[in-house]
């Protein structure tokens, strides 16, 4: 069985046709287990603006409650759609995540937060994290951007199309998801360099 893991850029929650190109996706997946982490968007970008100079772990929580909150109401355009947080079943179907509640649960052994709680962690590395926690095979990044001129994830990160703690994360595993960069307001879909691998 197929086990993605979609992750759906906040930038996209306003485009008026994202449901529809998210459920053609969805159907030539299946069938499969499949995970949908949702950005933040807006509303993260006003909160890290307002706080602009102030760093606390406040604010990674906050962000966190807010892609939650983006997924519930993505979530409401799709039937029998399921929102899981702390663990999964792979099964067929399609789940949305709870990102706080992944995150709050998501421990290193002395019971800190697995993932940094900072600026740098947003939601492409909460899909990452993901994939890696559940050994999902595939991770599709949506974007409305094409991707970037870039030889490796961390020329992708200085050039802002991925989180900036996401090619740490990809670069402390030997094996990740094979991954998919997915322009959803062009027609780009590629798989960067040797994505599956470590650089």
């Amino acid at each position: 069985m197929k086990c993605n893991v979609i992750k759906v850029g906040g930038s996209l929650l306003d485009a008026s046709d994202l449901t529809q190109k998210l459920s053609s996706l969805i159907t030539t997946l299946q069938p499969s287990c499949t995970v949908v982490v949702v950005g933040g968007g807006k509303k993260v970008r006003k909160m890290e603006q307002i706080i602009a100079n102030t760093l606390s772990n406040s604010e990674h929580w906050d962000s966190l409650r807010i892609m939650t909150q983006n997924a519930i109401a993505l979530k409401s355009y799709f039937d029998h759609a399921v929102l899981t947080g702390e663990s999964i079943m792979k099964t067929v179907g399609l789940f949305f995540l709870d990102a706080h509640e992944f995150c709050k649960t998501d421990n290193n052994p002395d019971e800190e937060p697995f993932l940094p709680q900072t600026r740098d962690v947003r939601s492409d590395t909460v899909a990452l994290r993901f994939a890696h926690r559940f050994d999902f095979s595939e991770l599709y990044l949506l974007k409305s951007v094409d991707f970037p001129d870039a030889k490796n994830w961390e020329d992708a990160s200085n050039l802002l199309y991925v989180d900036p703690f996401f090619c740490k994360l990809f670069n402390s595993k030997k094996k990740n998801p094979t991954i998919h960069a997915v322009n959803m307001r062009g027609s780009q879909i590629i798989q960067p360099f040797n994505s599956s691998n470590k650089i």
